[in-house]
């Protein structure tokens, strides 16, 4: 598989995660496959999103057990961020 191929895979691993529906998926995860980054919509301030930044490591993303484990640790960490998440600070 090419390295878009896997990318797109990664998106639709992440994309069948129960916390997000075809609209909250489209609203909330950012994909920018020339650059290899994904992110995820933290809140809304002063009209700019807040995102939490995911870089792909693309050797991981090939050989470090593919696009489920990262996909698995971008939804643990987009969680976490989300949890933590505090508007203003």
């Amino acid at each position: 598989m090419t390295d878009a191929e896997l990318f797109q895979e990664l998106l639709r691993c992440i994309a069948v995660d129960p916390m997000f529906d075809k609209q909250a998926f489209d609203r909330a995860i950012k994909a920018n496959r020339a650059a290899m980054k994904i992110s995820g919509l933290l809140g809304i301030e002063g009209g700019q999103d807040v995102r939490w930044p995911y870089p792909i490591d693309r050797k991981r993303l090939r050989e470090g057990g593919g696009p489920a484990v990262l996909a698995q640790e971008f939804l643990a960490g987009y969680r976490a961020a989300r949890e933590s998440y505090r508007p203003g600070e």
